[in-house]
């Protein structure tokens, strides 16, 4: 594992839990809101929102399922063997970028880290033993793979550095763990043809718009009902009312 991962995995892993639990806690008052709109029955409304309160209270004290996911992921991280960043890394890296070689090719962005970690692969397959099979996996396709055409093929500038067999590029993990063992691939794939479940800010805005369209087509409705004399409309001291003929 590059010392490089390592960094920036401790540097970020207080960043990440707070942006995740300012996320979680941010969709309260929606479902508040949503709760209050749609209930009908005021005492059950009224003991959701109360429980709802003591979980938002008390959200930053129980964690969030995102730490356990930084707690796993920094164990594998702990068991691998850290290789530190040479001087030779960090030259042919920052060539990249003066050159604006993939990936630094891209205006307006800093990609020198992501050189720093292409470096590492490359200077690990140049100093490995012979027989030694590598495989590079990143899901930013669009700053180490082709510009155009198939995203699964690397990026032009450091093509030369990668084969069908002793070095491959993947931009699917499941690709990649087919590579290494078919066997362990079956769940893999599986979760990943699975449909996603929305999240919950997915659902209130699905709500919002299906009330909105809801209320238009009851709306356009009673226009109709109007205009063919169904329903006519009454002036009266007490305002517009609306007299439904049988």
């Amino acid at each position: 594992m590059p010392r490089q991962v390592l960094d920036e995995s401790t540097k970020n892993r207080a960043h990440v839990l707070e942006a995740s639990e300012r996320s979680f806690s941010g969709h309260f008052p929606k479902i508040r809101k949503t709760i209050a709109k749609v209930g009908r029955d005021r005492k059950k409304a009224s003991m959701v929102l109360a429980h709802l309160a003591v979980v938002n209270h008390r959200l930053p004290k129980l964690g969030s399922p995102v730490e356990g996911t930084l707690n796993a992921i920094e164990t594998l991280l702990a068991d691998s063997g850290v290789i530190e960043l040479s001087d030779a890394v960090m030259i042919h890296a920052a060539n990249r970028a003066l050159n604006c070689k993939a990936p630094c090719h891209r205006k307006g962005k800093n990609s020198f880290a992501d050189a720093v970690m292409l470096e590492t692969y490359i200077d690990a397959l140049r100093v490995s033993d012979a027989g030694k099979r590598f495989a590079f996996f990143t899901d930013n396709h669009i700053d180490f793979s082709v510009t155009d055409g198939n995203f699964k093929l690397p990026h032009p500038d450091f093509a030369s550095s990668f084969g069908r067999i002793g070095s491959m590029y993947f931009i699917s993990l499941a690709e990649c763990l087919r590579k290494i063992d078919p066997s362990l691939v079956s769940e893999v794939e599986w979760m990943a043809t699975q449909e996603q479940p929305r999240g919950i800010s997915e659902v209130l805005v699905a709500h919002e718009l299906l009330f909105d369209q809801v209320w238009h087509n009851r709306h356009k409705y009673h226009e109709w009902e109007i205009k063919r004399g169904k329903v006519k409309v009454v002036s009266g001291r007490n305002g517009t009312r609306y007299s439904r003929s049988t």
